[in-house]
């Protein structure tokens, strides 16, 4: 019966060569929607994780290489999970390279640093500079504590889904997450108290300029 309905001469090789091109083009579907739906996602959790700038798009291509290899694998509702805890371990890597290169001046902070608060760079600059802030504020904080915080923070994901990524008990996640936000609020004290001298000694500056005396 089985016989009788097998063409003579067909080839097996072609209805497999057939669902193996469906295949792969349903996985070049899956991956442009992947980049379209969350290198965004990736690319400012690369950041905030550490990476340091001059390797953040090498990172976020390379965790989509990664998730390029790893489509069979990865559940759709777990394709969120999958790229920031890839972008989490690579940003560990990239971190150690970083080591070996030269250190570069942040063109973005000496921007900063020099820019005029004119009425129409004042709005842009200010943002700029709180997340200067934000970014030094999470380079103070010890990485499993940083990774909890820009998850749940910053990227708005649960505490289970921060198990998750980063391969951990539900109960440690939620537990780095408090001390991560302990943590976070102990460095803005910082950060305020940092600002409160330079103005102090801003202040100090601007009154003996203005009495004609030596600071």
């Amino acid at each position: 019966m089985v016989d009788s309905v097998i063409e003579p001469g067909l080839s097996f090789h072609r209805p497999s060569r057939a669902m193996s091109e469906a295949a792969s083009e349903q996985a070049s579907v899956r991956l442009r929607r992947l980049v379209e739906e969350y290198f965004d996602v990736v690319y400012r959790a690369a950041r905030r994780f550490g990476t340091p700038p001059s390797f953040v798009d090498d990172c976020a291509q390379q965790v989509f290489l990664v998730a390029a290899s790893k489509l069979d694998s990865m559940a759709p509702a777990s394709e969120r999970a999958f790229l920031l805890g890839t972008t989490f371990r690579l940003s560990k890597e990239f971190r150690r390279r970083s080591a070996d290169v030269p250190a570069t001046v942040d063109s973005e902070k000496v921007m900063l640093a020099g820019a005029d608060s004119t009425p129409d760079l004042e709005e842009i600059v200010d943002r700029k500079r709180a997340r200067l802030v934000l970014d030094d504020l999470l380079a103070e904080m010890p990485e499993d504590l940083r990774a909890a915080f820009v998850l749940y923070e910053i990227e708005g994901i649960t505490v289970p889904e921060i198990a998750q990524v980063l391969d951990i008990a539900p109960g440690t996640a939620a537990s780095r997450l408090r001390r991560a936000r302990e943590a976070f609020e102990r460095g803005v004290e910082r950060h305020r108290a940092r600002e409160r001298f330079r103005g102090e000694q801003a202040r100090v500056v601007r009154s003996a300029l203005h009495e004609g005396r030596e600071p």
